[in-house]
């Protein structure tokens, strides 16, 4: 029995390793393509790398000098930050909920009040709300992200170019 849990996990293990990247790098163009690299969101960009952080980081970046591109990643990168706090902090509402059960129990050695479980479960409840609505908010998030590089190569193919960088001043 033993060995066939390691083969299992051997199999697990070489199955799910490839499945985390690309196998694929585009042609180098100023557009802008979402790849995989070790199992993380990348864009690639002018032959240039630049991870996306579980946030939008790497997005707004890569899109920061076209102001509607711009909007949708800003709007990626805040409804998953404000989804997942929101999603974190019901999580915790909820986990810590039992806790008033507990103490009321034991402050009266006779078991928790009809008030305390009340209580308990309308805290829960509201615990249950931010959870579901963070998770709503994160999942209402994501099409930003692609509209973001959408919109972002739209311009590109419409001849739009990003401004060069600025030249050193030679002295």
């Amino acid at each position: 029995m033993r060995q066939l849990q390691l083969a299992a996990w051997l199999a697990l293990v070489a199955v799910s390793g490839p499945a985390c990247s690309s196998a694929y790098t585009p042609r180098r163009s100023a557009a802008l393509k979402l790849l995989m690299e070790n199992g993380q969101p990348t864009l690639l960009k002018n032959g240039s790398y630049t991870p996306m952080g579980m946030f939008g980081g790497g997005l707004v970046e890569a899109v920061a000098e076209h102001p509607q591109a711009l909007e949708y990643a800003e709007a990626y990168r805040d409804g998953t930050v404000w989804g997942f706090g929101t999603a974190i902090a019901g999580a915790v509402v909820m986990g810590l909920s039992p806790l008033a059960l507990a103490a009321d129990g034991n402050a009266n050695n006779r078991g928790p009040s009809d008030q305390a479980v009340n209580t308990t479960l309308a805290v829960a409840g509201v615990g249950l709300i931010a959870y579901c609505v963070g998770l709503a908010m994160v999942v209402d998030a994501q099409p930003h992200m692609f509209d973001a590089i959408n919109r972002y190569n739209d311009a590109v193919e419409e001849g739009w170019r990003p401004p060069a960088a600025p030249t050193p001043i030679a002295e």
